[in-house]
């Protein structure tokens, strides 16, 4: 069940509101009569969120499952020196390239950005009062990395004002790690944190 909560909370902008199916081979998903556990049943409402259809699979018929814990496995003793130290290579480059597409921009890029972005000096002229501000650490109160947010009038939402120069850049980014989600769910995901005018 847990590992059915964090798949739900990894993937919530992709799945939420669609239809999802569960198999498990595990009968007290079927009845709530049997959760006795104040923990478990937390795991149970978050899912109830989502109203996924809960297929019973027993145990010896849940091949994908099983495929996971008993394929065999190729143990590698006979490595020697080269193939370890490509190995460990492989696995820094690895590393390099998720550190580098871990996040699309950076705070100070975007305050350096809103700086002399024309759209951003618009609203500080216009709208000071809808405007805030906001560090990569919240406990920060002033340094290069201070971003200049925005407050919708209607929802009360506060988003974060990216600069005209960065927005096809954060476009890409989320495109392609959202692995080509579609409009309707690129827009939702980009504005719970991000505005820009025309957006």
């Amino acid at each position: 069940m847990l590992g059915v909560v964090e798949a739900l909370k990894e993937f919530r902008t992709m799945v939420l509101g669609y239809p999802i199916e569960v198999r498990t081979d595990h009968k007290n998903w079927v009845t709530d009569k049997q959760i006795n556990n104040a923990r478990v049943m937390r795991w149970r409402l978050f899912i109830e969120r989502f109203a996924p259809t809960i297929h019973c699979v027993k145990g010896e018929d849940n091949v994908v499952a099983d495929a996971f814990s008993r394929l065999p496995f190729e143990e590698h003793d006979d490595l020697d020196d080269d193939d370890l130290c490509n190995m460990v290579e492989e696995c820094m480059e690895m590393s390099r390239f998720w550190k580098l597409n871990r996040q699309p921009i950076t705070y100070v890029e975007i305050a350096q950005e809103q700086l002399k972005d024309k759209g951003v000096k618009c609203l500080r002229d216009k709208a000071p009062h809808l405007l805030g501000e906001v560090f990569e650490d919240l406990g920060k109160k002033s340094g290069a990395d201070k971003v200049t947010t925005v407050k919708d009038p209607v929802t009360g939402q506060t988003r974060i004002a990216v600069p005209a120069k960065l927005t096809h850049r954060l476009i890409s980014w989320y495109h392609n790690v959202l692995v080509h989600p579609g409009t309707e769910h690129l827009y939702n995901t980009l504005c719970q944190h991000y505005t820009w005018p025309g957006m």
